[in-house]
């Protein structure tokens, strides 16, 4: 009997060793969605099947990309799509207007002419999407090598946004600038598989797909560069010192990805269309939601997911003609998975990527120049400047212009709420603007839809952003860095597809929404409302001055910085991180609650996930080391608003990249460095010895003046002496005897 039950232990041991598996857990989920998907009303036809099978072969080419990058570099490449943007959209008008042929004087092509222009042209895409891979590796990654895994992955971010606003670009060298369509190859090839009609363009898909991966696994496999990769991605460190070239390998891989997205781009082109270069953020996140599933380093088990994700997909469009729930199912499966997921061991490599610690505290005005005159003086004026220029704005202004100043600080908020999040607990949130739809939808359902007032119907809204906040933060408790990351994007697009789309959370609210009264005044007034949002900014500040001040703000820190030795000082993380996620989500909520008053509805794109990758850009350039870095941030982004709206994105994107390699501590690391620079002059001015602002004691003793730098007069040339060399007259051995 005892053996029995020491082997009935043995067993459960073994299964519950079993099931904790990452891997063996993203395989169940995978297996229940082919389940699920089975399960459908209208079951799942061959031709379904087949086109699902299409679809994941375009897909699992950008799937591939990421996880070869993962592997080699320990980031999640969110530029994977646009890698490849430039290239398709080249590849589109060169082949939509016969570009090339016209060129040559080919008025009438002949079949072979045209093969050989679309196929030609479609393997210089491919080249250039290669290049655009090696370039990014070479002028952003590499620089990036040694920074935390997260800094890397923002900077994939700003990459993206300027190789989407690079694509735009394209259609404007035609003069025919088509900005839609698809060009089929020049051959005709059709087969059916009932229900589905197929062209040449799926069968190329699927062969070109099933060939890329065969070349990927023998790459990896049997080639030498192959097998480096694979031995660099356990270690980079060990390979380097095993003579290993982590530069040249790491140009390869991300070359490799830039190929693989041309690919996949072209591929899109060729049976769907394209043109203008864009990348819809839903595609982005089942490419990103496959690859955490299989752990960012288990490509097999990725491009499984890959296809179960394509297969749910045609099921939900052949059984209900919508596939817009599959945002929500992502989203749900993805926080199923983190919430289940064995916490890793700490290890070489962490693959969640850690936290952000790129935000740098900003110390105050030292304590023995506080009492100074001259600082006070320097602090009030400041203040008055701000002041002035924040409430004389919408007099110097136009409507137009104050309503964006109205945006830019409603941003502010947004951004504030972000700083709780990256700045104090080091957690990465790049969906923030969702919860700022969960308050647009609030105030439009208690406000418009059940006629609340509004001074009860924002509040309701904050509230309600604050419970989707906790429920989002709960795989935080567990799991963060890189994988928080990319559910909080799918939150993102989960929300703005499902919440406020027009078949599901758009139908309980109205389609307009008419700005309150307020006190008696006229909200419909764009002065007014500016007051409104900046007097709503300023209790957002003072509120998170005043946390900062907390013992939550200080824990939070503390456990960005070290979790273990936090925790082992009787910090409770859990309650700690729940309470930011809570007022990050108010925060966010109310902005989002007076966005949607201003905006006169509720629309899903003015709350776009591309929203939300704006505003973390937004907070990273102004940085997040002060509750200052948010309002620069917001700051720059709204006068890039208003005077140059058209290149909003690039501008901001190219500033990120600047600021991450020069001042990881943002706008505030410069202007807080400029602050420190007057104070040390006050300091020495007022003979006051100040150790934090001076290195070196000595520099400034109290008993002498400050040192002044002489003015140097110049000389005119015609009055300057001629250059004679130094002669020393020769004195005679004897002549100090006879003296």
């Amino acid at each position: 009997m005892a053996v029995l039950t020491s082997e009935g232990m043995g067993a459960r041991a073994r299964w519950r060793a079993l099931a904790a598996r990452p891997d063996n857990l993203a395989a169940a989920l995978v297996g229940l969605v082919f389940v699920a998907a089975a399960l459908f009303p209208k079951g799942l036809p061959a031709g379904i099947g087949l086109t699902a099978a299409v679809f994941a072969a375009r897909a699992s080419l950008a799937v591939a990309g990421v996880v070869l990058i993962y592997r080699t570099n320990r980031i999640v490449n969110v530029a994977q799509l646009q890698l490849g943007a430039f290239g398709g959209v080249l590849f589109f008008h060169l082949i939509r207007n016969h570009t090339v042929l016209a060129t040559l004087g080919v008025d009438r092509p002949s079949q072979w002419m045209l093969h050989l222009e679309y196929w030609g042209v479609a393997l210089l895409a491919v080249a250039l999407s290669a290049l655009c891979g090696l370039a990014t590796y070479v002028f952003v990654v590499r620089r990036f090598r040694d920074a935390p895994p997260l800094v890397g992955t923002v900077a994939t971010i700003a990459v993206a946004q300027v190789l989407t606003w690079a694509a735009t670009q394209v259609p404007n060298w035609f003069e025919e600038q088509t900005l839609g369509g698809v060009v089929p190859p020049p051959m005709t090839v059709r087969f059916r598989v009932a229900p589905v009609l197929f062209n040449v363009a799926e069968v190329a898909a699927l062969v070109s797909g099933a060939a890329a991966l065969f070349a990927i696994a023998f790459f990896l496999r049997r080639t030498r560069m192959g097998v480096a990769v694979r031995a660099s991605a356990e270690n980079p460190d060990r390979a380097a010192s095993l003579g290993m070239n982590v530069t040249k390998i790491g140009a390869t891989v991300w070359t490799l990805a830039g190929a693989l997205s041309g690919i996949g781009a072209v591929l899109l082109v060729m049976s769907v269309g394209g043109g203008t270069g864009g990348a819809a953020a839903g595609s982005l996140v089942r490419v990103l939601a496959a690859a955490v599933i299989a752990g960012m380093v288990n490509l097999p088990l990725a491009l499984l997911a890959t296809l179960a994700l394509a297969v749910l997909d045609q099921s939900f469009l052949w059984s209900f003609g919508n596939a817009t729930l599959l945002d929500l199912v992502v989203f749900l499966l993805l926080l199923l998975f983190l919430v289940l997921r064995p916490v890793p061991r700490a290890g070489r490599v962490d693959p969640t990527g850690g936290s952000w610690q790129a935000a740098r505290e900003v110390r105050p005005v030292p304590q023995e120049l506080r009492g100074v005159k001259d600082v006070a003086r320097l602090r009030r004026r400041v203040a008055i400047a701000l002041g002035v220029v924040a409430l004389g704005f919408p007099f110097v202004m136009s409507p137009s212009q104050t309503s964006s100043g109205t945006v830019m600080l409603l941003y502010g908020i947004v951004g504030m709420s972000l700083l709780l999040l990256t700045g104090w607990a080091g957690l990465i949130s790049l969906g923030q603007f969702a919860f700022a739809a969960v308050g647009g939808w609030g105030v439009a359902l208690f406000g418009g839809q059940l006629g609340l007032p509004f001074l009860l119907a924002l509040p309701l809204a904050g509230l309600l952003g604050a419970v989707a906040s906790v429920v989002v933060g709960l795989p935080a408790l567990r799991i963060r860095g890189l994988y928080l990351a990319v559910t909080t994007l799918a939150m993102a697009v989960a929300v703005t597809s499902v919440l406020l789309g027009e078949r599901y959370g758009g139908r309980l609210i109205p389609s307009t929404l008419d700005r309150p009264s307020i006190f008696g005044l006229d909200g419909a007034d764009e002065t007014v409302f500016y007051y409104l949002a900046l007097a709503m900014l300023a209790l957002v500040t003072v509120a998170t001055v005043g946390m900062r001040r907390s013992r939550t703000a200080r824990a939070l820190i503390a456990c960005r910085d070290n979790d273990r030795a936090a925790q082992s000082f009787g910090i409770n993380l859990v309650r700690a991180r729940l309470e930011t996620f809570a007022v990050s989500g108010l925060f966010a909520a109310v902005a989002g609650g007076l966005f949607a008053y201003q905006q006169g509805g509720v629309a899903a794109g003015n709350f776009s996930p591309d929203t939300s990758l704006t505003m973390f850009l937004m907070v990273v350039i102004g940085g997040l080391g002060s509750i200052a870095g948010p309002l620069l941030g917001a700051f720059l982004v709204g006068g890039l608003t208003i005077f140059l709206p058209t290149y909003v994105g690039v501008f901001s994107a190219a500033l990120v990249l600047v600021i991450l390699t020069a001042a990881p501590g943002g706008l505030t690391q410069a202007a807080f460095g400029v602050r420190d620079s007057l104070l040390r002059r006050i300091a020495v001015r007022n003979r006051i010895r100040v150790p934090s602002l001076l290195a070196d004691g000595r520099l400034f003793p109290t008993d002498e003046k400050a040192p002044i730098r002489e003015k140097a007069t110049p000389v005119p040339t015609r009055y300057r002496l001629p250059r004679r060399p130094l002669t020393v007259p020769k004195v005679a051995a004897n002549a100090k005897g006879r003296q």
